[in-house]
């Protein structure tokens, strides 16, 4: 998330743009094995620009660096893979609040109904990190 905080024209409107887009190409890719940077909130407080060297570009290339090297500095770390599933089983066959269910480490919505080939089911969805789901196989 992106957010201009600059007041008095510290860095002109035009060229805020370009720090976003900057930022933007590097939480595609980060700096640790190239994965995505998620979780990150980057607040422009302040700059300078030149009237004749400044440009939205060379604000795009200064917020990349920038935002790199916060990234190395800040230690970032890789989290762990997580997959969304969802689970079909006969109607009353779960029942809420199972810790079995509940065991494996992942953040599930309450059973909600729904229909199956001509059955009456729970559909749960859920959010398991890649290690307990193949677990669980």
């Amino acid at each position: 998330m992106f957010e201009s905080k600059v007041v008095g024209g510290a860095v002109p409107k035009e060229y805020i743009p370009g720090v976003e887009k900057g930022l933007n190409s590097v939480m595609g890719s980060g700096v640790v094995a190239g994965f995505p940077v998620v979780d990150v909130k980057v607040q422009l407080v302040d700059g300078k620009y030149h009237d004749v060297d400044s440009s939205a570009l060379a604000f795009e290339i200064a917020a990349r660096a920038a935002f790199r090297e916060a990234l190395q500095k800040g230690k970032s770390v890789l989290l762990e893979p997580i997959m969304k599933v969802e689970v079909v089983t006969p109607e009353g066959t779960i029942p809420v609040g199972d810790p079995a269910a509940s065991s494996t480490r992942g953040g599930g919505q309450n059973p909600g109904p729904g229909h199956a080939s001509g059955q009456n089911c729970n559909v749960i969805n859920a959010m398991v990190p890649l290690h307990e789901h193949v677990r669980l196989r």
